[in-house]
This record gives structure tokens, sequence and C-alpha cells, in this order.
């Protein structure tokens, strides 16, 4: 992937988005950090033009990484709340925002947005997808249909270990569900 080369090279201009999206800090502060921190000064404008620049450059690989997930057979995901901050100018509210993430054995995608709902979950997998999805409980799964959703096995042996440590017949039918899920894996 080629970027488009000014004042800021590939390792700055990675720097700067990575300080705009990962982070998201402000112009303003991705201005003072890189000043500080590596003793370069750059325009506020100029720091936008990279920003520019490298989602420019960024747009195809991801648009053609996001079709390819939603094409795989089984993908896992999850979401996270993260910092959002307004550095694009979409959250001046400041509300809390969402890491979306959907990995498969051929390719990996995060989308951060401000909504953790059934359309979030549907922008990340598309409409009509065809695959088993692996996730949590969370409601924002519930519009697929019931063999297209795998429940996490972490999540659910969280769950039977805590059945196994309440006291009474909950302990020793928790212990025993514990037993056979160890019995499926061996």
């Amino acid at each position: 992937m080629d970027v488009d080369v000014s004042r800021c090279g590939p390792r700055l201009s990675s720097l700067i988005a990575l300080l705009g999206a990962a982070f998201p800090l402000s112009i303003s502060k991705s201005q003072a950090l890189l000043q500080q921190v590596l003793g370069v000064e750059l325009a506020r404008a100029s720091i936008v033009r990279s920003l520019q620049r490298m989602s420019a450059a960024l747009e195809q690989p991801t648009t053609a990484a996001h079709r390819a997930l939603q094409q795989q057979p089984v993908v896992y995901v999850d979401e996270t709340g993260a910092p959002t901050g307004n550095a694009d100018g979409r959250n001046p509210t400041g509300r809390r925002g969402w890491l979306w993430v959907a990995m498969s054995p051929v390719v990996t995608v995060f989308l951060q947005g401000l909504s953790r709902s059934a359309a979030a979950a549907t922008a990340l997998l598309g409409h009509g997808f065809g695959g088993i999805v692996v996730s949590d409980r969370f409601s924002a799964y519930n519009h697929l249909p019931t063999q297209q959703r795998q429940l996490c096995w972490a999540h659910l042996i969280r769950d039977l270990t805590a059945i196994a440590e309440r006291s009474g017949a909950n302990a020793g039918f928790g212990a025993q569900l514990l037993g056979l899920q160890r019995q499926l894996f061996e």
C-alpha cells in the first residue's frame, strides 16, 4: 500500500493515524505529543492532511477485508466500550463509543462506532450473513437464527464454574456439567 508522502513519511503518517484512531487524540493533543516526545513540529493542517491521506490509502484494503470477513463460514465476534472522542466531529456530545471486533482464521476486522445495537452487529457481519457467529449472549446477535449462533465456550465454562461454586445441590450439578464439558473436549 502506498501512502502519499509529504513532510510526513510513512512511519510518521502511521503514528499520526494511530494517535487519531486507536488512542483517539484530538488534533491538538496529537500535535503536542509529536512535538514534546519526538521534537516534530507540525501544523494542525498537516496532521489533518496526513489523516486524510492515510484514510484514503486504507479505504480499499479495509473494505476488502470487511467483505472477506462477511464471507467466512465461522466468525468470532465481541464488542467492548472504547473511548471515541470527537476528532472526526461525529461525536460532539462525547458519548461512549464501542469497539467491535470480528475475526476468523483468514481476517480480523475492527469497527468503532457509537452504537452497541443489533444494527451495529449487522453492519459488522453484513445483511444476510450465512455463517456461524461465535459470541456471548449479548442481545445484538439475537437477530440471527439459532442454528447460526454458537455461544462462546469461555463464557459457558465461566457459567458452569459459577454453578459449581454454589452451595447445595447446585454445586454437584455444576461439577457434573463441568465434567461433561471436559469429556466433550477430550
